[in-house]
């Protein structure tokens, strides 16, 4: 037994299994999975609120972790690929789990959430509110750039903290387990990372419900209902942080190298595209030959194509996973709760069958690089026609002064005749102007575009009571709306008004399930077949590009492109502080052309990376390997000089297929 089998910490004498190290890898990738795509997302509005952060601040706390992961990835993998794979991960993964807790750190530093309440703010107390106090309300008039910091600090650390887990991590479980436990042992660790946010959402969410300062703290008349309830948003960094430091310490412990592994290494075929081997020598993936290895790497074309063909297939996933519940929510008319629940529902669902699913048809089937390949463009052309369906779509909210003039509703014969349908809609394009009105001018207090609350009067949509002419800001004590054409006859619910017609939401999340379950199911032949088509000694490396690729072209752009395409469709934006604040209202069929040719492009733009792929492949044994003929002819040569296997030409040429 060496001492690289052996665990590095006391000296222990038992020697760590292959199971054991898939499994730490798992937990590990579970983690960063619970912090990062989970907690991160789940937690923006409560810290948003409690330090008075826009949208735009949090918004690049989330891009921070791609943008620090992207600098530290091709570095770590280059000057670390002959390092132990298990130490530089375990060590980086520590910082992780720094980066959870230094992300929680605000809210031990900072006063207490309770005390700095102030729940006469926004009391009227009889008078009507000026502009500025309204914006005062809404958006607040400060902003603590100094725990803001520690926010940022935590997701790059988090960034630099996963760049060895997804590259020399794989690597690592690739070259300790057979050509056979290899691909399902990768396609149970990434499918464990995509449990990992199902269980940071469950986690996240369930402790949101309790108040931020503990219960011991909550004032009596503060319920999560409440505009001003903050949760218990850093309760779950703390616990993510610690797990991730303890995974780390273990993954570190790990030897660098099973006892068995070379013998299972030895037993491999290896299918390198043809020419690489040649450009390869002994200090190749070394750090002192880090631009001659990256420029080999470059110029292998079906690496290049499937590095672009899994940034297209992230940025499809990223804005599925940022946007899904938008788009179930506007499209559907679900509300938020559940929308957030089925899309990460079907995503983790889809994603760990995938990925487990693709690693055992890997891993059993023995495919050559040459089937994974048109296996990825086959399962790649089957989602993209189930994307189709989502062409199907509801009816549009009936929204007065968004999509539907204040007059057309005043000049209906009655309240019993306001069924409208898409084609009596007359806007298209939000102004503050179409909410000028003489309906609602006698009411109290002027009404603002400041605070949206939506009523439903008679089936028709209104921004707030007060845009609908009401006699009351409370639904349940409206008795009139001078908005109508018959005022004194009004049924009001609380909320915009539900589609008229019954909108099967079943069929999305069938059609979105399928396009998701067939993109995952890609992961594990298309990671397979990288590790396969370069040298040996550039795995690293050629990990560290890929996903390097993953975030520059995917996880980067593609939710930023999208949130850019959907603001375009916007028919009723919230003002704040006379700006445009949040959109409260989409053009349904809009958004769904958007939403369907943006996965479109993206699954077009796939396959033509698989396409190329499968084409610009060619092993370098399959290069050498005969055709029947020749092979005839040489054994019946063989035969007849009585040379056999002994010849030493048949040897040179073809052992190395053995």
């Amino acid at each position: 037994m060496g001492e690289d089998s052996k665990w590095r910490y006391f000296r222990l004498c038992c020697v760590p299994r292959s199971w054991f190290l898939v499994l730490i890898m798992c937990i590990a990738a579970f983690i960063q999975g619970f912090v990062v795509n989970g907690l991160v997302n789940v937690t923006v509005s409560p810290i948003q609120r409690r330090f008075q952060l826009s949208s735009a601040d949090m918004g690049l706390v989330a891009s921070i972790y791609d943008i620090a992961n992207i600098i530290v990835i091709l570095p770590v993998t280059f000057l670390f690929a002959r390092a132990s794979k298990s130490l530089v991960t375990g060590l980086t993964f520590m910082i992780l789990g720094l980066g959870g807790i230094i992300f929680s750190l605000p809210h031990f530093l900072d006063d207490d959430y309770t005390s700095t309440l102030d729940f006469d703010a926004a009391s009227e107390n009889g008078t009507c509110l000026t502009s500025t106090q309204q914006c005062e309300i809404v958006a607040g008039v400060s902003q603590n750039r100094f725990y803001y910091g520690f926010f940022l600090a935590g997701q790059a650390l988090n960034g630099i903290g996963a760049a060895a887990l997804w590259t020399l991590g794989t690597v690592y479980i690739d070259e300790n387990l057979s050509q056979e436990g290899a691909p399902i042992a990768i396609g149970i660790y990434e499918g464990t990372g995509v449990l990992g946010p199902a269980a940071g959402f469950l986690v996240g969410g369930s402790l949101l419900s309790s108040w931020v300062d503990g219960k011991a703290m909550q004032p009596a008349d503060m319920n999560p209902d409440s505009a001003l309830w903050v949760g218990n948003w850093w309760l779950g960094y703390v616990i993510g942080g610690i797990a991730g430091l303890l995974s780390g310490f273990l993954m570190a412990g790990l030897p660098g190298k099973l006892k068995d592994a070379d013998a299972k290494q030895e037993q491999r075929i290896h299918e390198i595209q043809k020419g690489q081997s040649s450009k390869t020598h002994e200090d190749s993936g070394s750090a002192r030959d880090w631009w001659r290895s990256g420029l080999t790497l470059l110029q292998n074309a079906p690496f290049m194509f499937l590095i672009f063909t899994g940034g297209f297939e992230a940025g499809f996933v990223s804005i599925t996973a940022t946007y899904g519940s938008k788009y179930i929510e506007e499209v559907y008319g679900i509300d938020a709760g559940t929308a957030a629940i089925s899309i990460g529902a079907i995503a983790v669902a889809a994603g760990a069958v995938g990925q487990t699913v693709g690693g055992i048809w890997v891993g059993k089937a023995k495919p050559t690089v040459k089937k994974q390949l048109l296996f990825g463009l086959t399962s790649l052309l089957i989602s993209l026609c189930f994307s189709f369906v989502g062409f199907y779509h509801c009816d549009e909210t009936i929204f007065a002064g968004a999509n539907l003039k204040y007059d057309t509703v005043l000049s209906s014969p009655s309240n019993s005749d306001l069924n409208f349908t898409d084609s009596d809609l007359n806007l298209d394009d939000f102004s503050a102007a179409n909410f000028d009105h003489s309906c609602f001018e006698n009411s109290t207090c002027p009404c603002s575009l400041e605070i949206f609350d939506p009523i439903c009067v008679n089936g028709v949509s209104y921004f707030s009571s007060c845009f609908a002419g009401c006699d009351s800001s409370n639904a349940t004590e409206i008795t009139k709306c001078d908005c109508l054409p018959e005022p004194e006859n009004v049924e009001v619910t609380i909320g915009a008004c539900p589609n008229q017609k019954k909108c099967h939401f079943a069929v999305m999340l069938t059609y979105e399930f399928l396009v998701l379950f067939f993109t995952f199911l890609n992961g594990v032949p298309a990671t397979n077949s990288i590790l396969r088509m370069v040298p040996q000694s550039l795995k690293s490396q050629a990990m560290g590009l890929n996903i390097a690729m993953l975030r520059l072209i995917g996880s980067i752009p593609g939710p930023i492109i999208f949130g850019k395409l959907i603001d375009s469709v916007c028919i009723l934006w919230q003002q704040s502080c006379g700006k445009d604040g949040s959109c409260r209202l989409y053009n349904k069929n809009s958004f769904m052309i958007t939403w369907v040719v943006v996965h479109i492009v993206y699954k077009i733009l796939g396959g033509i990376g698989w396409a190329g792929a499968y084409f610009s492949f060619k092993s370098e044994d399959e290069v050498e390997q005969p055709t029947n003929d020749s092979a005839k002819r040489i054994r019946s040569s063989q035969l007849n000089n009585s040379v056999g296997v002994d010849n030493p030409g048949f040897n040179d040429k073809y052992s190395a297929r053995s």
